[in-house]
């Protein structure tokens, strides 16, 4: 047998293994009993005894994340954007993460977030939904094969019954802890009450589409033109026959979305501004002539100019500076140099249209403002004005 072929039957020996494990994972514990969310073994009294939930110890929900604090979190942007920032009065930090269940790609993101905290800030514990107790990964580890742990792991985050999380600590993180912080009974009758009601939808929902066809009817002999049309509107876009850019127009143009009160929407009025830039953009060219900058400095900025854009950008691309600091920092550069080149004391570099960067600069800008909160600022939009309307 050759080395090459022994290697190869080691291997498939530790995926058996590996399966095996996962088998009686799956068939003998109904801890984590969220609809796709892998059985794995847990404990409901080293839960509620453990230190993990004891104020003021390293590991409590509070716990403290190494030296750093959560405000000066900086996330890479590949892997996500921090939405909101919140500072208490208790001590340490508390992440919050979005999930889209059963989701592989988003699965396979939350595991990447979730590494990079444990490396950079401390993470040792993760708090999950759907599941009452803690979660032990280590018989997993008793596969030494880390080739056939993700073999196995992988299959399962396809089929949507490995969260990322559990991703993370079977393949990647040994000392990751898993604490589900549900209470099961509450959340069986609640997973019932659902049901129940789904049972009801062979007669609740044509009750429910006559009773919206009669509102339908009414409604516009009911209400004014102006709300009106923001209903007929509002159900376009959620039905996706109106994009996003082309709602929030209409929203702005209602005479009661007045400047003052649209000054209380920051994202809003950010990605109206990038929208509005875009069009007199070619992202393409701008795009390529940011990078010839970037490549060559020299060419465009004074010695010293030069010798702080190569570091920044350093710092940028190894995430280091945040992307609206990096662009605000070119745009102060080029914004000089463009006003150099209009007086006559700069002559233009050819392939490099300052005007156009500048704009590009600024855009990149206003996008970077923009983040998962923007349907947030819509929601509270849409209330506002509704109100307005019907007074």
């Amino acid at each position: 047998m050759t080395g090459s072929t022994q290697s190869q039957v080691l291997n498939w020996r530790w995926i058996r293994i590996s399966a095996w494990i996962t088998l009686i994972a799956f068939t003998t514990n109904t801890v984590a009993w969220a609809d796709g969310g892998i059985r794995l073994p847990s404990s409901n009294s080293v839960f509620n005894n453990s230190p993990a939930t004891s104020p003021g110890s390293a590991n409590s929900l509070h716990s403290k994340l190494a030296s750093t604090s959560g405000s000066a979190l900086k996330l890479p942007v590949e892997l996500g954007t921090i939405s909101k920032r919140f500072s208490g009065t208790r001590p340490g930090t508390v992440f919050i993460l979005q999930d889209l269940q059963v989701n592989e790609l988003a699965q396979r993101r939350l595991a990447a977030i979730l590494k990079y905290l444990a490396k950079q800030q401390g993470l040792k514990n993760v708090y999950l939904e759907g599941s009452e107790g803690e979660l032990f990964t280590d018989p997993f580890w008793v596969v030494p094969s880390r080739k056939s742990r993700k073999k196995i792991a992988d299959y399962f985050l396809r089929e949507g019954r490995l969260s990322g999380p559990e991703y993370l600590a079977t393949v990647e993180t040994r000392d990751l802890r898993l604490i589900g912080i549900e209470d099961r009974v509450l959340y069986q009758k609640n997973r019932s009450a659902y049901l129940a009601t789904r049972d009801l939808d062979p007669k609740s929902l044509p009750a429910l589409a006559t009773l919206d066809q009669a509102l339908n009817e009414l409604a516009p002999r009911m209400l004014t033109r102006e709300t009106w049309s923001l209903v007929k509107r509002r159900q376009a876009f959620e039905l996706d026959t109106e994009d996003f850019a082309a709602y929030l127009k209409f929203l702005v143009s209602l005479k009661e979305a007045v400047p003052a009160r649209m000054k209380r929407y920051r994202q809003l009025t950010a990605f109206l501004q990038a929208t509005q830039l875009e069009k007199s953009l070619d992202l393409a060219s701008a795009a390529k002539a940011l990078e010839q900058i970037e490549k060559d400095p020299s060419a465009l900025v004074k010695a010293g100019d030069e010798n702080a854009l190569r570091e920044i950008a350093r710092k940028y691309h190894t995430h280091q500076v945040r992307p609206e600091d990096y662009y605000a920092f070119l745009e102060k550069i080029l914004r000089k140099q463009l006003a150099a080149a209009e007086k006559g004391t700069l002559r233009q570099p050819p392939g490099v249209p300052l005007k156009e960067l500048v704009l590009f600069l600024r855009y990149l800008q206003l996008y970077g403002r923009v983040n998962a909160g923007i349907l947030d600022e819509l929601e509270h939009l849409e209330s506002d004005l509704a109100a307005s309307l019907c007074r």
